[in-house]
């Protein structure tokens, strides 16, 4: 029932939100809390990186990432400058809707991953994620979403979703190694490049065997 995963979340340290995260298309109700660390303890790309809270100092790294127009380009994130940016990371960090990818060495952020909506409607979440173009094809996105999916199974999500623009090959590869399965296409569902474009739902059923949680 929504009492009981409300309860789950609650323990887990999640609160559910109701504002609306200006210009990114959806509802961040995900509310992880900045005291509580990401639940798996797996190292990232072999220890050199880690997942962690975001932090009031991340902010020009994670403008430098999302600001790229490799990354920025096939997202509906809207294009801000770095005082905007600014000005908007506390609600993100008071939230915990995300954490940020960072190297081990220097605990510089290179990304972000988490929940663009979590409860809404009940038992439903959805992932999103980010990564510097110098850090691709290093599992990194792929090992933040099972942290992402892990956390979503142990507050009793049932069913994990994300959306990709239908020319983001490279998002729809880390769906895929992450066991996501391609739902329907939305025609015109998000602002990207400054246009309506199509995108892929993918769907991730955490109640079907072999999902990506706690031991896999």
């Amino acid at each position: 029932s929504r009492k009981v995963l409300w309860e789950k979340m609650r323990d887990f340290g999640m609160l559910a939100g109701d504002d609306a995260e200006a210009g990114c298309g959806a509802r961040p109700p995900a509310r992880f809390g900045p005291h509580v660390k990401p639940p798996s303890t797996r190292a990232l790309a072999d220890g050199a990186f880690r997942l962690r809270p975001l932090q009031p100092t991340d902010v020009e790294a994670w403008h430098a990432c999302i600001s790229d127009p490799r990354v920025h380009g096939p997202t509906s994130w809207p294009l801000l400058s770095l005082d905007e940016f600014a000005a908007r990371l506390p609600a993100h960090i008071e939230r915990g809707v995300r954490w940020a990818i960072a190297r081990c060495s220097d605990d510089q952020l290179v990304g972000t991953c988490g929940a663009i909506r979590w409860g809404e409607p009940p038992g439903v979440a959805e992932v999103a994620y980010e990564l510097a173009p110098k850090y691709w094809g290093r599992g990194l996105a792929t090992g933040a979403v099972a942290a992402f999916l892990e956390a979503a199974e142990l507050a009793g999500i049932a069913r994990v979703e994300a959306h990709t623009w239908v020319e983001n090959e490279r998002s729809e590869r880390v769906l895929e190694r992450s066991g996501f399965a391609r739902d329907a296409r939305l025609l015109a569902f998000r602002a990207c490049r400054g246009e309506l474009r199509d995108y892929w739902r993918w769907v991730r059923d955490l109640r079907s065997p072999g999902c990506a949680g706690l031991g896999h």
